[in-house]
């Protein structure tokens, strides 16, 4: 006989395997990264995680970074703004400090990704944030798409509403997800974009930063993946009759 309490343990299991299956989450992670997207790794993807936001020069490298295929430059990223570096900050390594205003010199910290130019119609990003909540002062995201031979740029309301966050440690730090799509805005694929996370107002604090891109393919390109799907699929069922 089962306990109830070893039944409510089994259901808090099960609530938690489905919410990761959900999110994304049977990817590898890394430190804070606990919402990574099932395509990371896939093809025209690339992932960049800043944690220690240790700069080199005037630019801060990622700590870790990968591209699928190869062909890309690695993401990069610097400070701008009213931003400053903490070696430690309750309880946590490596945290920025970006003060806030309405308008420039906001503290952010912009990032630039490169796109893999193998056809496609938009950009997909998975942006995951470690930081201090809201009382701190609120954030946003702004993108600066780059085309051919356009350019397009535009931010999102202060204080985005997160698609997943975790519950706060025991300083307070939490951990939030944000997705967006067509980042172009229906202007094309760009080649690349320069992501950046501002403070709107009073002072935040993050301590990581992790990113995924994806270059979404044109209907047609999904349509013959299918189609090869579907060929592969006969021909192991063919082989196996």
């Amino acid at each position: 006989m089962v306990s109830a309490g070893k039944v409510t343990t089994m259901k808090m299991i099960a609530v938690t395997v489905a919410v990761a299956a959900v999110l994304g989450l049977a990817r590898l992670a890394y430190g804070d990264d606990v919402f990574p997207p099932t395509w990371r790794g896939g093809y025209r993807t690339v992932f960049a995680e800043w944690d220690s936001f240790i700069q080199d020069g005037t630019t801060i490298p990622p700590d870790s970074w990968s591209a699928s295929p190869g062909g890309v430059s690695a993401p990069n990223a610097w400070l701008s703004g009213d931003a400053e570096y903490y070696e430690a900050y309750l309880g946590h390594s490596g945290v920025l400090s970006l003060h806030g205003a309405p308008s420039w010199p906001q503290g952010s910290i912009e990032t630039l990704f490169e796109n893999h130019d193998l056809g496609g119609t938009s950009v997909d990003v998975r942006i995951q944030v470690t930081y201090l909540p809201p009382v701190y002062g609120e954030f946003y995201f702004s993108f600066n798409v780059q085309g051919p031979d356009w350019a397009h740029a535009y931010g999102t309301s202060p204080g985005p509403s997160p698609i997943a966050t975790t519950m706060p440690d025991s300083n307070g730090w939490v951990t939030s997800v944000y997705e967006f799509h067509d980042i172009s805005e229906g202007h094309g694929l760009p080649l690349s974009e320069t992501i950046a996370l501002r403070q709107y107002s009073g002072t935040g604090f993050v301590d990581q930063l992790v990113i995924d891109t994806r270059v979404v393919p044109e209907p047609g390109t999904c349509s013959l993946l299918a189609l090869g799907g579907l060929a592969l699929l006969r021909r192991r069922r063919g082989a196996s009759s």
